[in-house]
């Protein structure tokens, strides 16, 4: 006998009570409440009832499709572990929806840890998936796929970071917590806003069919104007995020910080300099366990030995004073000798200076450019720019650690003014850490290049360095740029004014540029012998070993 639609709400009451232990009634939507679009597709939870789509109802067989007990499932789930009508102030349209796709895999987890049955239904559910018309919808939608499986891998970067942040705070503090899951959600949106994912909020519907419109979670009325920032979520709410990253079976703790800096910007055609008008944002890892296997490329004997040979180079030529012999008087000993003889009756023989070498003190910042325009292939290499600058980069710090000098290598793109994004691989006085050469061989490319700004914030590393020689090389493919400047001129001065007041401050900047096109440009901004044009990309590492020699001495 075929049951009525009342028939059907009683039964799915009572599987909600039976999952929940709540009385909220379940109930399909009428032909009004359905003349919405977004609601006529998600069901719809509260604390008065769960309201379903009628489309659920096959009219053929008489039954219910096999989505009605994953919807109810996923409904109690909302109910017995998220807390409803969060304050949306802080978030942007787009955070909205990735929080809610986090916290939507968040308590599945936790109903599937209670009830381990229902992941059945999920799976089932999980394969109906709607027809994604947009990246956005996309993204989500491969999301739910692979935070629902542990062992699903994705061809897509950001669903793949998704699932090892996400995996790694289930292994370590359970599903339970919600703010680590939160702060996570705060990357990835991070990660959409420099992607440049379009979002349109008017026509998003959760990709994921069985789940429901998320209204349940958040208190809209709380919502006032969008932040300022340009990214997901405002720096408060960036904060660590535990992980676990995995190398060859081995398991570490690493904790990603986002920190936030302001900076000026110089406009020449009025000749001011805009305070705080930058921000960079910065991305490092905490100290961990430095990789013990040899992932850092190494150079070739016969390179190193050339290096060797001219390490001699790198020496400081100091002068010894008060010596018992030398090359030349030291005046002032003279004097306080002659006046300790009149004063004592005996005097200081010590009355010359000698010279003397020792090692020079050299720190090496290398500033990587991670625009979208080192993503070009080189030739039939199938490598591109963005590869042979990583592979000199290593190939620089594994020598440079073998000669006993001082280097760090970052990384930066901009998205305008308010989002210049800072990584930092590798720091002074730190050997490569197992997550650190990890960034940096996954460090991927994405929009422009704003130069100054990234140049000053490498400055302030060098505040308590005290070395022989502090220099700066920049590696990239051309002149400064980003998409809210039209003026060329604009971002190229505002850098020789960096480069100019950091060369008066004792730090030198060098530039290794890899585009033949941008020689006027990058001769006025680094000068004429601080800068190299790089005619084939392919000779990357010799350049940049032969830069590191002219610095060395």
């Amino acid at each position: 006998m075929m049951q009525t639609e009342s028939g059907y709400s009683r039964s799915l009451s009572f599987l909600l009570h039976g999952l929940s232990e709540s009385d909220i009634p379940v109930h399909f939507m009428t032909s009004g409440e359905s003349a919405n679009q977004n609601t006529s597709l998600r069901s719809v939870i509260s604390l008065q009832n769960i309201l379903l789509p009628q489309s659920l109802i096959n009219i053929e067989t008489g039954g219910l499709s096999r989505l009605e007990r994953a919807r109810v499932a996923h409904a109690a789930a909302h109910l017995l572990y998220s807390v409803p009508a969060r304050d949306v102030s802080r978030l942007k349209p787009m955070g909205i929806a990735v929080v809610s796709a986090i916290e939507d895999a968040r308590v599945e987890h936790l109903l599937m840890k209670r009830f381990p049955g229902v992941r059945r239904w999920f799976c089932e559910a999980m394969q109906a998936q709607s027809i994604e018309h947009d990246a956005f919808s996309s993204l989500i939608a491969k999301l739910a796929h692979g935070l629902f499986n542990a062992n699903a891998h994705s061809e897509e970067y950001w669903v793949n970071k998704a699932r090892e942040l996400f995996f790694s705070l289930i292994t370590k503090n359970g599903p339970e917590d919600y703010e680590g899951y939160r702060a996570i959600a705060a990357i990835l949106a991070n990660d959409l806003g420099q992607m440049r994912i379009q979002f349109n909020a008017q026509a998003y519907i959760n990709p994921v069919v069985y789940r429901d419109d998320n209204s349940y979670l958040w208190n809209f009325d709380t919502q006032k104007s969008e932040p300022e920032l340009s990214i997901g979520f405002s720096p408060s709410v960036l904060k660590p995020v535990p992980l676990t990253e995995s190398s060859q079976g081995d398991r570490q703790d690493v904790l990603l910080n986002i920190e936030a800096f302001h900076y000026p910007e110089w406009d020449y055609r009025s000749d001011i300099e805009r305070k705080d008008w930058c921000t960079v944002i910065e991305y490092r890892d905490a100290p961990s366990v430095a990789d013990s296997g040899s992932n850092i490329s190494r150079y070739s004997t016969q390179n190193f030995l050339r290096l060797s040979k001219n390490n001699a180079r790198a020496l400081s030529r100091d002068k010894l004073f008060r010596q018992q012999e030398g090359d030349a008087l030291d005046m002032n000993a003279v004097i306080d000798s002659v006046a300790l003889a009149r004063q004592m009756g005996d005097s200081d023989q010590r009355h010359y200076i000698r010279p003397s070498l020792r090692k020079k003190n050299i720190s090496l910042l290398l500033v990587l450019d991670l625009s979208a325009s080192v993503g070009a292939w080189v030739g039939d290499a199938c490598q591109s720019i963005l590869d042979l600058e990583k592979t000199a980069a290593m190939m620089l710090a594994d020598i440079a650690h073998q000669q006993g000098d001082r280097i760090a290598i970052h990384g930066f793109c901009s998205d305008t003014r308010k989002g210049i994004h800072y990584y930092r691989f590798l720091d002074f006085d730190q050997p490569f850490t197992r997550s650190g050469l990890h960034a940096l061989k996954t460090a991927g490319h994405q929009y422009s290049t704003r130069m100054g700004a990234a140049l000053r914030h490498s400055i302030s590393f060098f505040k308590q360095c005290d070395a022989d020689t502090q220099a700066i090389i920049m590696m990239t493919d051309g002149a400064p740029a980003d998409i809210d400047v039209f003026d060329p001129a604009y971002l190229a001065q505002d850098a020789r004014k960096v480069v100019i007041e950091s060369i008066k401050k004792g730090i030198d900047i060098y530039g290794l540029v890899l585009s033949p096109d941008s020689v006027d440009q990058t001769k006025k901004i680094f000068g004429s012998s601080r800068h190299r044009i790089v005619s084939r990309v392919q000779s990357l590492s010799i350049q940049l070993e032969s830069l590191y020699l002219q610095i060395k001495s």
